[in-house]
């Protein structure tokens, strides 16, 4: 069922909110999940500027963002300290401070003339109550403002449900959440609401909380939530008298899902005496990062499976161990593990991987011909493996090290003519390198040229035009100037050159629900919730350059940098090279935007990073979304995790660092600076090692970097993790993109080396 929502703000008070908030700077980084009060600072004295407060509060810096909206509430006219107090009990909230955006609240209902609409502070109020545990004076708010129209009733709604829920009333609560699933609710917040049904009843109506748990399972591909709703599941039907599902349960958790808490809930304390082999028991532990406990289990498997014939457990408990010894720091340790791996079962599904890990250990010990051997049965005996390809690869380059480079060249040649895009591309460069070697530079250049042509503005492409002399000199700072308006006609002109015309996309938009209702929860300050349903539109445009014009202009316009950068991206992505590289330089500078400028020149200047250096490690981290979140518990604009954080905080001397901290965009790019500069002094300057270092740690590139020596196109072939090879070339092309738009370079160039 789609909704019809207008962009209409609900009432003269959201209007100033909304001034407030959203459009006299972009919108706040606020910290949706605070759970626990802190005691109230003594705020930053400061006149009474509304524009100042949200400028301060953009930027992160809570404590003065404070100071100028107390201000506001003491010395401004009657309706700019009724408007102000709404955005402080945000800031409040973004500071941890529940208990002090309480008092704003209840201030402002009280304060409130008749007939003011005071539906977004009951709403607000309702959510900071909630975030405290008062559900009974939590439900009664949610209920008023779905009553009154509000225009976020849909997710008051889910409130109201889990508020429900937690009373002990689910029941009650089921036709309203079944009524809001038929919503087009963005996938987590519908998970999460299957998930409080299936919470809230478990204890009254076990029946129905089965129900809602097999729901779970239906609609959700995580592991997490697969583990928890089977396991629930199963004690349910426990507890009605069928112990029978609870025995298939957790061997299938522990099998299927042993990343998950779950899992680990279970070994940790099972429920009986867990019989199954030692092998599994290992994977939990060592998916949790217990690495004495899983190298105790995989051990206790190796010895009983050689014994008893299970080779395919034995050999997989064998390539976990290898892992472990890498992890140790025992390379040669590790290097018989994988090798017992191959011995035990060569047909066991992790029998290539094994093959490919020995390799790398080899080739770090020294020990080329036996590497390269390893290299050549995996490519025969394995030729539909994924390593099957960086084997070929690390042949040629093996006979490239050796000084074996016209041989090396027509490997190089050979496999650039066998695959497509990245692999090709490296294969290239690769060649050309080889051929140099050779003493063949004609060829080389040749190469290169045409690599060069073939991937402008890609990684590959930007290495082969630096080795062809086309580097931009040193890298330094950019005369980085305040936001300034785009050009829109100019855009626009361009897109009705390229047969695209904006005017029907806007109106589509203006009558969209997810963004009607994004801009209601903006409004309110939920950026978390904004970002997730403007975030649907980006899903829905496709490849519709109109459509993700009008996202990306509006984006901008209620200070969504984050959503206005993917949307100006994708549209340059969408249409063809040659009218991506003819657009306007305000299209560009959409996509590349320097947000948070303040705080950033400040961060950089501190840490003696160049700020364009910053800005393309923020945009490859977080797309300057500062409530980026990963998977790996990183946070913020520069993704920082939250033990780093610590010890950073330790070096700058920030005192009572707290986690949620990194979500405020000036400490997090201070920390990120800090941590970059550290990085690019312990290695010599080196952008590239630097950035490795970032994001897979100074220990690895260390390794890396004696195999490589000082030529960068080695040491980023020798980057084992696919995932932070991919990051420093991504952060390269932003680097290099930013050079150009804001140094006035012709092309996206990289620094020299």
């Amino acid at each position: 069922m789609r909704r019809t929502v207008f962009l209409s703000i609900t009432g003269a008070f959201l209007l100033a909110a909304t001034a407030l908030v959203a459009i006299s700077m972009p919108g706040p980084a606020a910290a949706q999940d605070a759970t626990t009060a802190t005691p109230t600072p003594s705020p930053t004295p400061s006149p009474p500027d509304a524009n100042l407060a949200a400028a301060f509060s953009y930027q992160g810096k809570f404590e003065a963002a404070i100071g100028a909206y107390q201000a506001v509430t003491q010395q401004a006219s009657p309706a700019e300290r009724l408007a102000a107090r709404l955005p402080l009990a945000r800031v409040y909230l973004d500071d941890n401070q529940v208990g002090a955006a309480i008092r704003q609240l209840d201030t402002l209902l009280l304060e409130a003339p008749s007939g003011f609409d005071v539906r977004a502070a009951q709403y607000l109020l309702a959510e900071t109550l909630a975030i405290r545990g008062d559900w009974q004076g939590a439900l009664p708010l949610y209920d008023a403002y779905i009553e009154t129209g509000g225009g976020a009733s849909l997710y008051a709604g889910v409130g109201r449900v889990e508020a429900l829920g937690r009373l002990g009333r689910g029941l009650e609560a089921v036709p309203e959440a079944e009524r809001l699933l038929e919503e087009e609710l963005p996938l987590p917040v519908r998970l999460g609401l299957v998930l409080t049904m299936a919470q809230a009843l478990e204890a009254s109506q076990p029946e129905e909380a089965l129900v809602w748990y097999d729901r779970l399972r239906q609609e959700s591909t995580a592991p997490t939530d697969q583990a928890l709703a089977l396991w629930r599941s199963a004690l349910i039907q426990r507890d009605l008298g069928d112990g029978g599902p609870l025995t298939d349960a957790w061997r299938t958790i522990i099998r299927q899902y042993p990343e998950t808490s779950t899992a680990q809930a279970i070994i940790d304390e099972p429920p009986f005496p867990i019989d199954i082999d030692t092998y599994y028991v290992g994977l939990v532990y060592f998916r949790r990062g217990r690495d004495a406990e899983a190298r105790k289990a995989f051990q206790a498997s190796l010895a009983r499976n050689e014994v008893d014939g299970q080779r395919s457990l034995a050999a997989r408990s064998s390539y976990y161990l290898a892992i472990l010894d890498e992890r140790a720091g025992d390379f040669k340790a590790a290097i018989a593990s994988y090798d017992r791996v191959l011995k035990l079962d060569d047909s066991v599904e992790l029998a290539d991987d094994a093959l490919w890990w020995q390799g790398r250990l080899l080739e770090q010990d020294g020990r080329a011909t036996s590497a390269a051997i390893g290299y050549r049965r995996l490519v025969a005996q394995f030729g539909d493996s994924n390593w099957a390809p960086e084997a070929r690869f690390r042949l040629a380059l093996l006979d490239y090290d050796g000084k074996r480079s016209e041989a090396a060249a027509a490997s190089f040649a050979d496999i650039a003519g066998s695959v497509q895009r990245e692999e090709r591309r490296r294969a290239l460069l690769w060649q050309g390198k080889a051929l140099a070697a050779a003493g063949d530079a004609e060829a080389a250049e040749a190469v290169w040229t045409q690599l060069q042509e073939e991937a402008a503005g890609d990684y590959y492409g930007l290495r082969a035009a630096a080795l062809l002399g086309d580097a931009g000199g040193e890298l330094k700072d950019a005369a980085l100037q305040d936001a300034r308006e785009p050009d829109w006609e100019a855009i626009e002109a361009w897109l009705l050159e390229g047969g695209d015309d904006p005017a029907p996309a806007l109106e589509s938009l203006f009558y969209d629900e997810h963004w009607g209702l994004g801009q209601e929860l903006l409004a309110l300050g939920m950026r978390r919730r904004a970002g997730a349903e403007l975030g649907l539109l980006l899903e829905e445009a496709g490849r519709d350059a109109a459509a993700l014009y009008q996202i990306g202009r509006s984006a901008h316009s209620a200070g969504l940098i984050d959503l206005s950068s993917r949307a100006a991206t994708r549209l340059l992505f969408s249409v063809p090279a040659e009218d991506a590289a003819s657009a306007p330089l305000d299209l560009w500078e959409l996509a590349y935007p320097a947000p948070f400028l303040e705080a950033l020149r400040e961060a950089a200047d501190g840490a003696d990073v160049p700020d364009v250096l910053l800005l393309a490690l923020v945009r490859q981290e977080s797309f300057f979304d500062p409530l980026a979140g990963s998977s790996a518990g990183a946070l913020g604009l520069t993704q920082v995790i939250p033990a780093t954080g610590d010890t950073i905080a330790d070096e700058l001397g920030v005192a009572d660092f707290e986690i949620e901290d990194l979500y405020r965009p000036a400490l997090s790019l201070r920390f990120g600076a800090h941590y970059l500069s550290e990085q690019m002094a312990a290695f010599d300057g080196s952008v590239y090692q630097a950035l490795a270092a970032f994001n897979a740690g100074p220990e690895n590139v260390a390794r890396w970097r004696d195999t490589a020596g000082d030529d960068p196109d080695r040491f980023v072939a020798e980057i084992e993790f696919s995932q932070t090879r991919a990051y420093v070339q991504l952060v390269s092309e932003n680097l290099a993109r930013y050079r150009q738009i804001y140094q006035g370079l012709d092309e996206p160039t990289l620094p020299r080396d």
